[in-house]
């Protein structure tokens, strides 16, 4: 409680302070009475209701959409190999029951497409649509496994797959 006195006297600093923004808060309330309270609170009444409409997310058609993820998990393709081999996990299945039979991202006529890294596979899925969220890395042994998490707004689950063929589709 001593501390609070001693700042609050005018030839300290906290003092001076404190009476600066005293006389600042009385000129403004004197100031507000003379009608700017209506805009102060208009204008905090807009700010809600922009916040509150905000929440409810909508595409250009007008349709709301939601926030979907997808898993790339990145192995090394082969023992000599710089290429990466990409799954995806779209939390279907289990992803380790799965991994390498049926996730993996595959071209039209059913190869597995053997990214050149981590950065391409995040390409291939940008132009479809795809954000980069997070990534982490688990080292098993001597192979690092890289996990890269995506989202993607979408109106309907039809959508997530979308320009996405994996092995499973064949």
């Amino acid at each position: 409680m001593d501390v609070v006195r001693m700042l609050m006297k005018p030839e300290t600093y906290g003092g001076i302070v404190i009476s600066f923004l005293k006389n600042i808060y009385i000129a403004d309330c004197n100031r507000l009475k003379s009608g700017c309270m209506k805009k102060l609170f208009l204008l905090a009444v807009a700010a809600m209701m922009a916040t509150v409409l905000s929440f409810g997310q909508t595409n250009t058609q007008g349709k709301k959409t939601f926030k979907v993820f997808v898993e790339l998990v990145g192995r090394q393709a082969n023992l000599f190999s710089t290429k990466v081999k990409v799954n995806l996990d779209f939390g279907e299945r289990s992803a380790w029951a799965s991994m390498g039979n049926k996730d993996g991202v595959v071209d039209e006529s059913g190869r597995l497409i053997k990214f050149n890294s981590m950065v391409d596979a995040l390409n291939y899925m940008g132009e479809r649509g795809w954000v980069f969220e997070q990534a982490y890395t688990v080292t098993a042994g001597n192979e690092n496994v890289y996990h890269w998490l995506l989202s993607k707004e979408v109106s309907n689950y039809d959508e997530v797959k979308e320009g996405i063929l994996q092995r499973a589709d064949f």
